[in-house]
């Protein structure tokens, strides 16, 4: 895969099997989930799903512990429980990967269809499946341009920024982040430009506000 690729592909598994293990962190991997489960994009009705939702964030950040994924996972089994539900309480983090790519390949597919039969639904999947990828994309960045975060970009007002954003899913802030890394010294463009990118939908896990917290 090239880079030219790896931006454009809607085929979710290409972009999976090209990120390296060292970025796709089960942490990483479980909030993947949990975003495309979050956006409005990804009608999944079930009951208690937001339950499921917020236990799965709070276990990737350390603030749930296994036992509790088994419990909710004991819950979900007396109802019915599609895949994509299933793979958010996966208690065994080092499973988390595989648990994104069953996601992926249960829910929605790969990629989109070729020779769509109905329009509507045709152009629904393309920007669920569109959506899914750039949300991908935000929160393990381009594989092809990692970034050093520099320490002398981490002033007391950026990981203050940082960390509301992080704690209150605070995206719309990410331009005003960009401005205070500028004022510390940062000038990468791709940090700078993910910040900015008015069209780019950003999740926790987001690759420059993790690299901002030392988060993996």
């Amino acid at each position: 895969m090239t880079e030219a690729e790896w931006l454009d592909t809607h085929d979710t598994k290409r972009l999976l099997d090209r990120i390296p293990a060292r970025i796709a962190s089960p942490r990483k991997m479980r909030l993947f989930i949990v975003a495309c489960c979050r956006t409005p994009a990804e009608p999944i009705q079930v009951p208690r799903l937001h339950d499921a939702i917020d236990l799965a964030e709070r276990f990737a950040d350390g603030k749930a512990v296994k036992k509790d994924l088994e419990r909710m996972w004991d819950e979900f089994r007396n109802l019915w429980m599609p895949v994509p539900v299933s793979c958010l309480l996966w208690p065994d983090s080092a499973q988390m990967r595989e648990a994104a790519e069953q996601f992926c390949r249960q829910y929605g597919g790969w990629r989109i269809d070729p020779d769509p039969f109905d329009p509507v639904r045709h152009a629904q999947f393309v920007t669920r499946l569109s959506e899914r990828n750039n949300l991908l994309r935000c929160i393990v960045g381009n594989p092809f341009r990692l970034v050093a975060f520099d320490p002398r970009w981490q002033s007391e007002t950026v990981v203050a920024l940082a960390t509301g954003i992080y704690a209150e899913r605070a995206f719309d802030r990410l331009p005003i982040l960009a401005d205070a890394l500028e004022e510390a010294g940062c000038d990468h463009p791709d940090v700078l430009a993910h910040c900015r990118d008015p069209h780019q939908p950003h999740a926790r896990g987001c690759w420059v506000v993790d690299g901002v917290l030392g988060k993996v």
